[in-house]
């Protein structure tokens, strides 16, 4: 989805998108745990995912000492009934962190998306944006690293064959003050 796309939707529709997206790429966890990842996609962007989803996983019953032990977990990690079973065999390879690697991939969209709500033009100069990737070992975002593009045509979401789990790249605004100058 380019940005063009992403901002004719209402902000809680991009959030659902987003939380979808995260969701079929990294199979980590069921589509029924959407509205969950949803729920914890939060535009205020006050907390790290890492703290929504624990947050999340301390909620509810938790699994017995033995059930942990038997998964590989410490007995005193959190991982309620709930949460547990929103995980795929996929998430299971590292059931604390299935619903944290999907609410991180869903939040590097989220800020994509955020971030190209700004304004297209300031004072009679066109904003574009520049690619800050945080993965530079990815063949597909580390030639992008620095390349600038307008945030019509800005994705949103992973790039076709981009290797990085979260989707880990950002966008800053860029302004070329002295595009206009003769």
């Amino acid at each position: 989805m380019d940005g063009r796309a992403a901002l004719a939707l209402p902000p809680d529709a991009f959030r659902l998108a987003a939380a979808r997206e995260a969701i079929a790429s990294l199979g980590l966890v069921v589509s029924e745990a959407e509205g969950i990842i949803w729920h914890m996609l939060d535009f205020r962007l006050t907390d790290h995912p890492k703290a929504r989803a624990t947050a999340y996983r301390k909620n509810g019953e938790q699994l017995s000492a033995e059930e942990k032990r038997a998964l590989g977990l410490r007995s005193n990690a959190y991982l309620s009934r709930r949460a547990f079973s929103e995980i795929t065999s996929k998430g299971m390879a590292s059931p604390l962190e299935a619903h944290e690697k999907v609410l991180l991939r869903a939040s590097f969209s989220l800020f994509r998306y955020l971030v190209i709500q700004n304004p297209s033009v300031i004072d009679g100069h066109e904003v574009n944006y520049l690619f800050d990737v945080l993965n530079i070992a990815c063949p597909v975002c580390k030639p992008l690293n620095g390349t600038t593009i307008s945030g019509n045509d800005a994705p949103m979401f992973a790039l076709p064959g981009c290797e990085c789990e979260t989707a880990n790249f950002g966008y800053r605004a860029y302004v070329d003050w002295l595009a206009n100058i003769e």
